[in-house]
This record gives C-alpha cells, sequence and structure tokens, in this order.
C-alpha cells in the first residue's frame, strides 16, 4: 500500500455511482429450470488455469472465492453453507514449491523484463517478482539478469525497519539477486523522486504495477468513501505521470494496479478513473499516439502465484483480505487482449498464451455457475457423511451398548 499524503477535503461532495449487481441467471435442463442467484461482474475477467483447477479440481473453498467472489449480499445461501475459509488453507500454501521461485510469465512477468514496483508496503510483492525476473541460480550469482527490476517505497527505510519485523531479510533478498531498492518514491511523481542514475538513458519499463493503491490517513487505517474522489485522483496522477515522464515502454509497456472489487472499491471505477487523467493535455504533450493507453481486461488475484507475497496496510504489519482483489491491466492500444504492434512482449491477458506459466481462461457465467455447484454438492456430501457418523450413536443405530459391572 502507498502511504500517500494526508488527504484533503474534496472541494464538493463526491458522486457515488454503485454498480448494479448483476440479475440473477436462469438454467434449463429437459426437465427442470434453475435459478441461480447474481453473481460478480464477470466482462474482461480473467483467471489463472491454476486458481481454476485448485477450485475445481481440490474444490478450494479460497480459489472458489478468488474466481467467483461470493458475497453474503447476494448469495446468502452459498456463503452460508460454504463460507469463506483462510488462504493458507489453500493445498499450494503448504506444498513444496509454495515458496519456490516464480515461473516465467507468471501474472504477465516474464524473465528479460524492465519492471518498477511503487508503493510496495513492506516489499513482499517485488520479492515476488525478483524471483520470477531472476530465477536462474547462475545468473544470481553473477549479477548477469537480462531483466531488471526496480523496487520502491514512499517511505524511508528507517520507517519501514521499524514497521516491518522482516523487511531487512527482504531487502537483502532483492539486492542479491541485483534489485535496486529505493526509498521515499511518490507514485504520482516518479522520474522526479527516484535516485539519480536509476533511470538509465532509453531504457523504460515493460510493466509499473501499484498494489492496492490509496492514500493513508492514519497508521493501520485506508481511505474508504471519504476519501474516495482523493483517491482516485491519486490514481490519475499516477498514470498520467508514468505517460509523460516516458517510464513506460512505447510497444509493450503495461501499467497493473491490484484492487478490491467490493464495495465501496468498486466504486472507484479503476478501469476508466486510470484513463481520465490522460484527458488533461499539457504543452509537453507531443506525441498524442505514443501516449495513447487502454484498458486491456482484469485477473483475479492469487496470492499463491506470487510468494512471499502478503498484502498489508499501510504503515502497519497487519495483513488484510483480499479474496475478492483483481490486477486491472493497461496496455498500448492494439486491441483488448492484444499487445501493440513491434511488441516484444505478450498482453498480460492473452488468453490461453502457450508461453506463460499459468495460461488464463476467462470467466464466464457459465464458470461461476459450475464451481458454486461442485462447492454446494462438496458440502452437501460431507454434511450427509457427518450426519451419518453422528447417528451411529442414536438407539437402534448399531452401536453397541456398554454392559454395567
Amino acid at each position: 500500500l502507498q502511504s500517500a499524503p494526508p488527504n484533503k477535503p474534496a472541494a464538493a461532495a463526491a458522486v457515488v455511482v454503485v454498480e448494479a449487481a448483476a440479475a440473477p441467471t436462469t438454467s434449463s435442463s429437459s426437465n427442470t429450470t434453475t435459478t441461480h442467484p447474481p453473481c460478480r461482474d464477470h466482462s474482461r475477467l480473467f483467471t489463472s488455469s491454476a486458481t481454476y483447477q485448485c477450485a475445481t479440481q481440490n474444490l478450494c473453498v479460497p480459489c472458489a472465492y478468488k474466481i467467483c467472489a461470493f458475497d453474503v449480499a447476494l448469495d446468502t445461501a452459498f456463503t452460508k453453507m460454504v463460507p469463506n475459509a483462510r488462504p493458507e488453507s489453500c493445498p499450494r500454501s503448504s506444498s513444496p514449491s509454495a515458496s519456490a521461485c516464480g515461473r516465467d510469465g507468471t501474472m504477465g512477468y516474464q524473465r528479460g523484463m524492465s519492471v518498477l514496483t511503487v508503493g510496495d508496503g513492506d516489499l513482499t510483492f517485488s520479492l515476488a517478482v525478483a524471483r520470477i525476473l531472476f530465477a536462474n541460480p547462475q545468473q544470481r550469482q553473477q549479477h548477469q539478469n537480462s531483466g531488471r527490476l526496480v523496487a520502491t517505497s514512499y517511505e524511508s527505510k528507517e520507517t519501514l525497519l521499524k514497521v516491518y519485523p522482516n523487511i531487512g531479510k527482504t531487502i537483502q533478498e532483492l539486492e542479491s539477486v541485483g534489485a535496486t531498492v529505493c526509498y521515499q518514491v511518490d507514485a504520482t511523481n516518479i522520474a522526479k523522486t527516484l535516485p539519480k542514475g536509476v533511470l538509465k538513458s532509453n531504457n523504460k519499463f515493460n510493466r509499473i504495477t501499484w498494489n492496492f493503491p490509496c492514500s493513508a490517513i492514519g497508521s493501520g487505517q485506508d481511505g474508504q468513501n471519504d476519501a474516495m474522489e482523493f483517491n482516485k485522483q491519486l490514481i490519475r496522477d499516477f498514470v498520467r505521470n508514468t505517460i509523460t515522464s516516458e517510464l513506460l515502454d512505447g510497444d509493450d509497456g503495461e501499467i497493473h494496479m491490484l484492487h478490491k472489487t467490493k464495495p465501496p472499491f468498486n466504486q472507484w471505477q479503476i478501469e476508466s478513473v486510470a484513463l481520465e487523467g490522460l484527458d488533461a493535455k499539457s504543452d509537453d504533450d507531443n506525441d498524442e499516439i505514443e501516449r495513447r493507453l487502454e484498458y486491456k481486461g482484469r485477473i483475479a488475484f492469487d496470492r499463491c502465484l506470487m510468494p512471499p507475497y502478503v498484502p498489508r496496510k499501510a504503515l502497519d504489519k497487519k495483513s488484510f483480505t483480499c479474496h475478492d482483489a483483481c490486477t486491472y491491466v493497461f496496455g498500448r492500444s492494439g486491441g483488448s487482449g492484444r499487445a501493440a504492434k513491434g511488441a516484444r512482449y505478450q498482453c498480460t491477458v492473452d488468453v490461453g498464451d502457450k508461453g506463460g506459466a499459468e495460461p488464463l481462461v476467462a470467466v464466464t457465467e457459465e464458470m461461476v455457475v459450475k464451481i458454486r455447484q461442485l462447492h454446494l454438492d462438496a458440502k452437501t456430501v460431507k454434511v450427509a457423511a457427518a450426519a451419518g457418523r453422528s447417528g451411529m450413536g442414536a438407539p437402534g443405530g448399531g452401536k453397541k451398548k456398554r454392559r454395567r459391572k
């Protein structure tokens, strides 16, 4: 989380637009018709095939919620029968490969890329990216990586060391693989707040990422509805700054923003707000086509793909729930799901990309209904089995009575 400057009162009251829930849907067979509750908005929504397989084959409850974002207000029956579980209960969290180096292509990060992370609270997300970019042990030792990572925080190093107990080890590993760690970097004024010498000539970034952009109004607190307009402007300024400062690669550069999608965060409308800052032109904007950006889509976020990342509150070591979070992807114009002409790297939301570690699949209404039914059926079987076991103790249930001496 970016610990931004204290927010200022908006000049006018914020206009809140609540995203309408999708209407109930129906599916029918030759004999029956079933009505399904409203599901999350799945337009331009994708998920990793690994997340989908875990939700359907392992019947992993956290992964089902990552994809479908079941809401107690919209689907009381399901959320009551199959409540969400801790992310650590996902079988992939405890697998031997959970702490291993990230696989090439995960979440759109590919070896050889130049990546900039901003507002990274305890720098664990940057470390997850580093493990993807610099996964070759021999390259790690020789610092001969073709990729590049600049990991930044809005806070000073002294502040981070006080707030996050384990950040010293994180910084040490980042620097050991050749990443550059910078402090007191403002996401809305990156080029001018990065240390001199970090930005090399003709060296732009293929990915610029800001997770959970938000103003901090106090230790452990994040702006909500009362800071919505300030946070929207924060996003506009961030996107505009990356473009006007020419930090983003002109062919395959992408901006990634990870954020929650349930109320009140769905009211931010990141997919449109992020591009509004580009409408404001200045005398320095002499190449409109080069700076054109478009919304490509969003990916259901899965922490298991990015170890050891743990989302944390601004200036607070506490983590927070984010099962509904999505990574919003913005890239150069070239059509949704396609990189611009001349791009070296594929667009992150290329569906079925065989070159990536985990190909993405489009989330559809049918997928949500399928996952929902699989978990309801599994829960029904489990409840019936438990009832059968408890019934063994009832009279006539087959359990022998103990004889008194």
